[in-house]
């Protein structure tokens, strides 16, 4: 994991966006493991969901956290 540099992201009810957001940067980040935290702030949709099974699937350096 790159400790220099990382990617910050908040967010709520914005799943689709967030989505199309982190695929974006997927060919960017991939090589050099740049994490990526995203900080939810409660979100009624499916963001937690959808960051779970992006990170599970595709980018084990994603780390979410949701405020309630």
């Amino acid at each position: 994991m790159n400790e220099l540099f990382s990617i910050c992201i908040p967010t709520y009810n914005r799943s689709k966006y967030l989505l199309q957001t982190l695929e974006a940067f997927l060919p960017q980040i991939i090589p050099h493991q740049i994490p990526i935290f995203v900080s939810d702030n409660g979100s009624p949709d499916n963001t937690v969901e959808m960051l779970s099974q992006f990170k599970k699937n595709r980018y084990p350096l994603l780390f979410f956290k949701t405020n309630t």
